[in-house]
């Protein structure tokens, strides 16, 4: 799932949240919430990979120490433990 930054109000393509300083009082804007979307849907996209035997994976965001416990924590809750490294 792709989710860019679009300036356009009728964008279909795209989470939006209400900013009416922008394009009047019609106005939406994604700048705060489709990148956190974005990580969180590649979270559980990874959870999802490990769960069915994926083993290795490019990723295009920025991941931490605590995404990596959210990981291990979904995954412990399907009964899968894991040893995870951002290496």
């Amino acid at each position: 799932m792709f989710l860019g930054y679009h300036d356009s109000p009728s964008c279909d393509f795209d989470l939006w949240s209400p900013n009416p300083t922008r394009w009047g009082n019609n106005a939406i804007e994604n700048r705060a919430f489709s990148p956190f979307a974005k990580h969180q849907t590649e979270l559980d996209e990874i959870v999802e990979m490990i769960a069915t035997g994926s083993t290795s994976f490019e990723l295009d965001d920025d991941f931490g120490p605590s995404d990596l416990e959210y990981i291990q924590n979904e995954l412990e809750k399907r009964g899968i433990y894991a040893n995870l490294s951002l290496s």
